[in-house]
């Protein structure tokens, strides 16, 4: 689904179902191991959680088929766009089922629903890191994997006109305006976001103020929830009641920000407007951080194809090496890692790289271990 389409909100059932022909071998080889929660924390962003399928067709069973092949190549898509910063949106391919199948990890499904003829579903698909990575490079995109620090999220609905419908009304404008925001992946995305409470110990006057952008009220948000990187995101109705007024300001990984937008509601479907509001909000904030902290996984990404690299590193003692190994390991671009001769001051290592020895030595120097040659080796020197 896209942006701008109308997202499902199944009932949580959790029950488990039949798949697709097409995914059957995958869902049987690459079951969840443990949930969402379960993949490794620099992997999250590799899974897109809470994903809303939907089918109608002359059939249930049809339906469900249509709904998860249709899902399957959204949420990659969404993936890609998490992934690959606004600038390269123009070039994001459409591959094949069958190699969306094979960068496909495993699947969950949080909830179903069905008719005689319509299937609706929420369920997070996780993916291959490597295989990702691998693909993105052959499409020659750039990306970046690192997730900001975590940013606490308040939000907050007002409507001061007391003669204003009943769907507009106060406690059920904060449930929608909250479910919006709960509903969205916020765990995996590129800037994760943990929800909070209204403190009604702040002043109506103060969280207004905030929400219209005086930005000088932050700091008292900052000390009452004891949180540095701290959002307030506030929507009110117009007086007219068609337009919902959102506004987003505070500070998150990259600095003090403040935005305002207005939606449409229409058919007086108040959540809708919420839920478009509340994916543009998420999408506006790892824009943000994509924009700031673009590193050489972009750099990578473009460089050209992947070398293999040996290359000797010293070390003070084994103890520092256990480190270093798991440092150049996971360094984003590594493709393979393997280790020769290990003595107590040095080790052999040898690594696949994309983007070959330039984009290697580039990416040591930015994190302090920078490369040298001696004679024909290639040496890092790190005590």
């Amino acid at each position: 689904m896209t942006t701008g389409e109308k997202r499902a909100v199944p009932a949580r059932v959790g029950r488990s179902f039949g798949v697709a022909p097409a995914l059957a071998v995958l869902w049987l080889t690459a079951l969840w191991p443990t949930g969402p929660s379960g993949a490794l924390a620099d992997e999250r962003v590799f899974t897109v959680a809470k994903y809303p399928i939907e089918a109608e067709a002359e059939s249930a069973v049809v339906a469900k088929r249509e709904a998860m092949v249709d899902g399957q190549r959204g949420a990659f898509h969404a993936l890609l766009k998490r992934l690959v910063p606004v600038t390269a949106y123009k070039r994001l391919p459409n591959p094949k089922p069958g190699d969306i199948d094979a960068m496909t990890r495993g699947l969950n499904v949080r909830s179903e629903q069905n008719s005689r003829t319509e299937y609706l579903a929420e369920i997070d698909f996780r993916y291959d890191p490597d295989q990702v990575r691998q693909y993105l490079r052959r499409q020659r995109l750039p990306f970046l994997e690192r997730q900001a620090p975590e940013v606490l999220l308040v939000p907050v609905y007002r409507n001061a006109n007391t003669a204003a419908p009943r769907y507009l009304a106060n406690a059920g404008g904060q449930r929608a305006w909250r479910q919006a925001w709960a509903e969205l992946d916020l765990d995996n995305t590129l800037t994760p976001v943990r929800l909070a409470q209204v403190k009604l110990e702040i002043r109506d006057d103060v969280r207004r103020g905030l929400a219209d952008g005086d930005l000088s009220m932050l700091r008292i948000f900052q000390r009452e929830y004891g949180a540095e990187r701290f959002i307030l995101a506030s929507a009110e109705p117009d007086p007219t009641g068609r337009r919902l007024i959102v506004s987003i300001a505070g500070q998150d990984a990259v600095g003090a920000f403040h935005l305002k937008r207005t939606y449409p509601i229409e058919d007086e479907d108040l959540l809708y407007s919420a839920e478009l509001a509340t994916i543009i909000g998420l999408g506006i904030l790892e824009g943000r951080w994509k924009a700031v902290a673009a590193d050489s996984n972009s750099l990578v990404a473009a460089a050209g194809p992947a070398e293999d690299i040996v290359f000797y590193v010293r070390y003070a003692g084994f103890g520092q090496w256990q480190g270093l190994r798991q440092r150049l390991a996971n360094l984003p671009g590594v493709e393979t890692f393997d280790t020769g001769t290990v003595s107590a001051r040095g080790a052999e290592v040898r690594m696949r790289y994309a983007g070959g020895l330039t984009a290697l030595r580039q990416r040591l120097a930015r994190d302090g271990l920078p490369m040298g040659q001696e004679g024909n080796a290639w040496v890092v020197n790190a005590n």
